[in-house]
């Protein structure tokens, strides 16, 4: 099977486009963040990945293995004149769930996350449910 330049040019770029997502979240997750703990790092340029970075923000990331069983994220009550936000963002760079001042509200709540392969009902006292893609 031969293909031309332009062919194999545009597989690359489409290649490239895929992948990209997948190779960033690999490299940051590398970058020894323990599992399933949510991490808050002191300076938010000692982890990359990050695009806007706002300083006066408090940032935190967790890469949560769902392939055996959910994670519940308890959220305690935020300030009603603070903004909180919860991005859920799968290996694909999907963003699949978002918790927060302006989705869900300020009051305290329990979030059930999920991988895709999840079938079970949710326990008493779960707010939302967020179904992982992949």
């Amino acid at each position: 099977m031969d293909i031309s330049v332009q062919e194999s040019r545009a597989i690359s770029k489409e290649a490239y486009i895929f992948f990209q997502s997948m190779i960033d979240q690999y490299s940051l997750r590398r970058s020894s963040i323990p599992e399933n703990e949510i991490h808050v790092p002191e300076d938010i340029d000692s982890i990359g990945g990050f695009q806007y970075k706002c300083k006066d923000h408090v940032y935190g990331l967790a890469f949560l293995n769902l392939q055996e069983e959910p994670y519940i994220l308890k959220v305690p009550n935020i300030l009603s004149d603070l903004y909180f936000g919860v991005m859920c963002v799968d290996q694909y760079g999907h963003n699949f769930a978002y918790f927060g001042t302006v989705t869900t509200g300020n009051n305290q709540a329990n979030y059930l996350i999920a991988g895709p392969n999840w079938t079970e009902t949710a326990p008493d006292g779960v707010k939302a449910v967020a179904v992982s893609e992949g």
